[in-house]
C-alpha cells in the first residue's frame, strides 16, 4: 500500500484528478508487486514531467464511441494509456459477449506505463 499512497499523493499534487491518480497508482503498485520495476515507481518522474508540461492530461476524460456493434473507439484526450484502456476494455468485453467478436481502437493518448490486469 505504501507504493499506492506515495504515487497517488504525488500524482494528485501534480495535476491528476482522483480517478486518474487512483488508476495510475494501482498500476504502479501492481508493477512493483510483480517485479516489473520499469513500469512501477520508475515511471512516476516521467508522469510528473508530462503532467507539468501539459503533454499528459491528468484530468481528462476519455470518450467512448461505438462505431458499430463490434467496434469500439476511445478518444484518449491526451490521457495516459491505462486511463484510456480502463474506459475502453469494459465496453470491448460487452461488445464481444454480444457479438462474438469485437475490436477496440484507441487514439490521442500518451503511452507511458503498462496495463496490468
Amino acid at each position: 500500500m505504501k507504493y499506492f499512497d506515495l504515487a497517488k499523493k504525488t500524482l494528485l499534487a501534480n495535476g491528476c484528478d482522483d480517478e486518474t491518480a487512483s488508476i495510475l497508482s494501482d498500476l504502479i503498485m501492481k508493477a512493483e508487486r510483480d517485479g516489473s520495476l520499469s513500469h512501477g515507481l520508475f515511471r512516476l518522474p516521467a508522469y510528473v514531467t508530462g503532467l507539468k508540461s501539459g503533454k499528459i492530461n491528468g484530468k481528462g476524460k476519455p470518450e467512448v464511441k461505438k462505431i458499430s456493434p463490434s467496434v469500439i473507439k476511445v478518444l484518449g484526450n491526451n490521457c495516459l494509456a491505462p486511463v484510456v484502456l480502463n474506459k475502453g476494455i469494459p465496453e470491448l468485453v460487452k461488445a464481444a459477449k454480444e457479438n462474438g467478436v469485437a475490436v477496440l481502437a484507441i487514439n490521442n493518448f500518451t503511452s507511458h506505463g503498462c496495463y496490468v490486469a
